[in-house]
């Protein structure tokens, strides 16, 4: 509660140097910020913008959380309630009928779940008074389209609250506890911070549905603006939906992530309950296919009557890898990528670390769907704060973005598992920046780097939806090199534009089923051999040519020279696991001589 108290607190002031718009009943409201067009108590266009900054409630509705030790403040994944998009719905109808108070809502809708992970979100509201007590609302995304709404419901208003019916109990016949005790519910289950941390209990759950302890944060008055501008509870009326993810995580084996789409109705049978006051919430739930819930949720005073009643209340269903939830609740402790245990025979190599992930690990088109909602999720846990700018910028077709992702989560941890084998840290990803140099490579940077943490060389491929990465020791290479491929890649024509003469005499001395395998073989390892000298292939392939290669270890030597380089070789370790051949090669420190 008093967490709650102290980030409104923070909202209202910041609100208040901010907007400068009042309704007709004098009362601030948060999110309507500037009326753009008004025909008096008929309609209105009014826009506002959602950001950290201004509403700082948001930092608790991230989905992950503790994404970084060295950047408290860096955020994870902050999505914007469906309550506070009601919320602003409501203010826009109260704006036009001061004179009435909020008792429902219906048909609310959302068609596109909201973020400010890539920065303030400005909305543009529509309201139109239908009838004396109903007013048809549309949000627009104005940075977007302002033919699609992200949201859109109607708003119910009347003089009086409707006189408050008995509670509707749910039987739970097979009632079984929740497997979290109270004091763990939000650290096991969900990803709320404390200002939203309002289930105080899960009392008991059911194939039916479930029952459970809220406990009112007062941050509305459901009508009438409170102290700190709100029309609606968005705390509270948030706390059902909350109960319906509790119980998720119990009855579904899969798919127990959810997020809510539509409302068919509330109703609100009185103004918000004082903080502090203990409230039971029945929830009665079914499953509709494999992708939703439709449930039936009511808030309950001590006294039995019900405060609020959320009808055809609709979640999504999100199927996430078990991995990838656990990353979301503890990212320090989590890694998604696998380790990947190569022939890596040149000596520098012998102590690299090397790690790989696949789109594989996750349901199919899962990181592209929903507008690549669970990939900016992804991004949001795993990225410092420089590299999401960098992520965001990327102008990449959708697939190369999500190779370039993965490829970061591979590096990052790579690097973690690098730190940890010598020394004592356990590092978030968020804290290990990858920062390009001034040829591109990626350079492993951070605070703890900066307090004596072993920082090592490090090196990315990716191809077809695959990433790998490999980290080593810097005080034993010049440079780190290591690429991937899957068989079939390249053909005899391709092999006329990237091997000479004498390279492709080489690859005829090989028996007819393996030699397109190690065709393949060759130009991974001239592309991790390019990667060494931080230049790539700058100074053009034949600049690397291939000299011996040995079909029984892998091993391919290469000689090549480059921009005011003298002559050099170096041994490639390559090797091929399924479809995949991969290559990895080490310059030594030594200038003019590789190993």
């Amino acid at each position: 509660m008093a967490a709650f108290m102290r980030t409104m607190d923070r909202f209202l002031m910041t609100q208040q140097s901010l907007i400068g718009l009042t309704h007709r009943g004098g009362e601030r409201l948060p999110f309507i910020e500037t009326v753009l067009r008004e025909a008096a108590g008929e309609s209105l266009v009014a826009r506002c913008t959602i950001d950290l900054e201004k509403c700082p409630l948001l930092r608790d509705h991230t989905l992950g959380r503790h994404v970084s030790a060295d950047d408290p403040d860096l955020p994870a994944f902050p999505i914007v309630p469906f309550t506070m998009l009601m919320e602003t719905m409501a203010e826009a109808a109260v704006t036009l009928a001061p004179e009435l108070r909020l008792t429902g809502m219906r048909d609310v809708r959302v068609h596109r779940w909201l973020a400010v992970d890539r920065g303030p979100i400005t909305l543009e509201i529509h309201a139109s008074r239908m009838q004396s007590g109903y007013v048809a609302v549309r949000v627009f995304d104005a940075d977007a389209s302002l033919e699609t709404p992200v949201c859109e419901g109607g708003i119910v208003l009347d003089a009086a609250y409707p006189p408050a019916p008995l509670a509707d109990e749910v039987e739970l016949i097979d009632a079984q506890p929740y497997k979290w005790p109270a004091d763990r519910l939000y650290d096991e289950a969900m990803f709320h911070g404390p200002s939203f941390r309002g289930v105080a209990s899960v009392d008991a759950v059911g194939e039916a549905g479930a029952h459970g302890t809220l406990v009112s944060a007062g941050s509305g008055r459901s009508g009438a603006a409170d102290a700190h501008g709100f029309v609606t509870d968005v705390v509270l009326l948030d706390q059902p939906g909350q109960l319906v993810g509790f119980w998720a995580s119990q009855l579904l084996d899969r798919g127990f992530v959810v997020l809510p789409s539509r409302m068919k109705s509330l109703q609100l049978f009185g103004p918000t309950p004082p903080a502090g006051r203990a409230l039971r919430c029945n929830a009665r739930i079914a499953r509709i296919g494999d992708q939703q819930l439709r449930s039936t949720l009511e808030i309950v005073e001590p006294d039995g009557r019900v405060w609020a009643r959320l009808e055809g209340w609709e979640d999504r269903r999100f199927d996430l890898a078990p991995d990838a939830f656990r990353l979301l609740l503890r990212p320090r402790e989590v890694m998604l990528s696998q380790p990947w245990n190569l022939p890596l025979d040149a000596l520098v190599l012998e102590r690299a670390v090397t790690r790989r992930i696949g789109l594989d690990l996750f349901a199919p088109g899962w990181l592209s769907a929903h507008g690549g909602l669970w990939a900016r999720v992804l991004a949001s846990i795993v990225l410092g704060r420089q590299e999401r700018v960098r992520w965001h910028a990327l102008k990449l077709p959708e697939r190369r973005r999500i190779e370039w992702l993965l490829g970061r989560i591979a590096a990052k941890d790579a690097v973690r598992e690098y730190v940890r084998q010598r020394s004592a840290l356990t590092l978030h990803p968020a804290d290990i920046e990858l920062v390009p140099d001034q040829l591109g490579r990626p350079v492993v940077r951070g605070a703890w780097a900066d307090r004596g943490g072993p920082v090592p060389l490090i090196s990315i491929s990716h191809a077809d939806g695959v990433a790998v990465a490999i980290a080593a020791d810097a005080d034993r290479a010049g440079g780190i090199g290591i690429d991937l491929e899957r068989v079939g890649r390249i053909n005899r024509r391709i092999e006329q534009l990237a091997f000479t003469a004498d390279e492709q005499a080489l690859l005829d001395s090989v028996a007819a089923p393996q030699r397109d395998a190690w065709a393949l073989r060759l130009w991974c390892a001239k592309e991790a051999a390019a990667k060494t000298t931080g230049e790539g292939f700058a100074a053009g392939v034949g600049a690397f040519a291939v000299e011996e290669m040995d079909t029984r270890s892998g091993g391919v030597k290469i000689r090549f020279s480059g921009r005011d380089r003298e002559r050099q070789r170096a041994t490639v370790s390559t090797a091929q696991e399924g479809e995949w051949i991969v290559a990895a090669c080490a310059a030594a420190i030594r200038e003019g001589v590789a190993t």
